[in-house]
C-alpha cells in the first residue's frame, strides 16, 4: 500500500469508565505513541499503578504506515485479549497508538468467547471516547534554487528534444504529483481539451507522490491518445527545468488547495503564463486576464474551458507581457527598493 501524507491517532491519553462482566472489571487505556520506548514506559505506569490487577493486555501500532504491530494477551487465553484490541485499533486505522486493557479477575469464568468480546468492548469504548486527529506527514528541508539564473531555452530547440511540433499547442503540469496538485482533473479535462485542439500537447514534468495507477488508470478509461501526452514522470534535476517550461505555451495549475506554489514563480521567471484554480493564495499571483486566467473552481469542465479560451483567443502574446510586468513585483531590485524606503528618510 502506497505511503499517504497522513495518518490517525487519538489526540490524548483517555481512560474509559470500568467495564464490569459477571464480576471482573475491564479498565481501557488509550494513548498516542510514536516510539517502542514510549510504549514500555506507559506499559510500566500501568502496570504499577494496577499491580494487582490479572492481567494488563494490550496492543499497539507504531508507524505513519503501521509497519510495527503487536498485541500481548498477558496470560489469557491466546487471542483471547491482545487480538480483539488489536482489531480495534485496526478497524478505525489508528497508529502510533497504545491501548490497555487491564482486568481485574471476579472470579467467574467468561469463556473464550465472552472473554474476546469484554475486551473488544473496553477497548472499542476507549477509542469511541477518544478524539481521533488527522496527522499530515511533514518534513523539514533546506532547498536553495536560483532559477533566475537558469536562462531559457528557444521554443523550437526545446520542442525539438520533446518530439513536440513547433505549431502544436502545449500545456505544462510542473512539479511534484501529489493528489492536491489535481492532476486527475487536467487528465479528465483532456477529451474536452482535444476536441477543441487535437494537435495539443500536455506535458507533464515531475516525480509521482503516491500511487501512479490512478494516473495511468484515468488514461486508459478516456483514452487520451499517446501522441497527446508527454510523460517525464522522474525527477526533474534543475538544468532541466528550463526545457519543460520552454516548450509550453502555459503552465497549468489545477489545484484542489493550495496556500502559494513555487510552480508560478518558476513559470514567471520564463516569461510563461499560468491558469490556476481560485485556491489558496493563487489567484494574489497569478493575475486574471493580466498574467494568466484563473478559473471558477478547480473541475474538468472548468480547466478545459479555461485553456481552449487560452488558444482559441491567442491569449499568449497578451498574458506574456503581463508576466513580464507582474514578475517584477517579486525582483530582488524591488525589494530592495522597498526596504530602502522604508529605511530612508524621504
Amino acid at each position: 500500500m502506497p505511503l499517504d501524507d497522513f495518518y490517525y491517532t487519538v489526540e490524548s491519553p483517555l481512560r474509559a469508565p470500568d467495564l464490569k462482566v459477571k464480576g471482573s472489571r475491564f479498565i481501557a487505556d488509550i494513548a498516542p505513541m510514536e516510539t517502542k520506548e514510549n510504549v514500555e514506559h506507559c506499559l510500566t505506569n500501568i502496570r504499577k499503578e494496577f499491580h494487582d490487577a490479572s492481567h494488563h493486555s494490550f496492543a499497539y501500532r507504531l508507524g505513519a504506515e503501521a509497519l510495527l504491530v503487536r498485541a500481548a494477551d498477558d496470560g489469557e487465553p491466546t487471542g483471547t485479549a491482545g487480538k480483539p484490541i488489536l482489531l480495534v485499533l485496526t478497524s478505525r486505522k489508528l497508529t502510533n497508538v497504545l491501548l490497555v486493557v487491564t482486568r481485574f479477575f471476579g472470579g467467574t469464568k467468561l469463556g473464550t468467547g465472552g472473554l474476546a468480546r469484554a475486551y473488544a468492548e473496553a477497548a472499542q469504548q476507549a477509542v469511541s471516547m477518544s478524539k481521533v486527529v488527522k496527522v499530515f506527514l511533514t518534513k523539514k528541508v533546506s532547498l536553495e534554487v536560483h532559477y533566475e539564473d537558469l536562462p531559457a531555452m528557444e521554443r523550437s530547440e526545446a520542442r525539438k528534444k520533446l518530439s513536440i511540433p513547433d505549431d502544436a499547442p502545449a500545456i505544462l503540469f510542473f512539479g511534484y504529483i501529489r493528489k492536491y496538485k489535481g492532476l486527475d482533473i487536467l487528465l479528465r479535462a483532456m477529451p474536452r481539451i482535444i476536441e477543441s485542439l487535437p494537435d495539443i500537447r500536455l506535458i507533464v514534468a515531475g516525480e509521482f507522490y503516491g500511487d501512479v495507477k490512478e494516473y495511468r488508470s484515468i488514461i486508459q478509461e478516456l483514452r487520451i491518445p499517446a501522441k497527446n501526452l508527454v510523460l517525464a514522470t522522474d525527477y526533474i534535476p534543475n538544468d532541466d527545468v528550463a526545457l519543460y517550461f520552454s516548450a509550453a505555451n502555459v503552465a497549468v495549475l489545477p489545484y484542489r488547495s493550495a496556500t502559494q506554489s513555487g510552480i508560478v514563480q518558476i513559470a514567471y521567471n520564463f516569461d510563461v503564463p499560468v491558469i490556476a484554480t481560485n485556491v489558496g493564495g493563487l489567484a494574489e499571483i497569478v493575475i486574471d486576464g493580466i498574467s494568466g486566467i484563473i478559473t471558477p473552481d478547480a473541475t474538468p469542465d472548468a480547466i478545459a474551458e479555461a485553456v481552449r479560451r487560452y488558444f482559441q483567443q491567442s491569449m499568449e502574446p497578451q498574458l506574456t507581457e503581463g508576466v513580464i510586468q507582474e514578475k517584477k513585483k517579486y525582483s530582488w531590485n524591488t525589494f530592495a527598493e522597498g526596504i530602502e524606503k522604508l529605511l530612508v528618510p524621504q
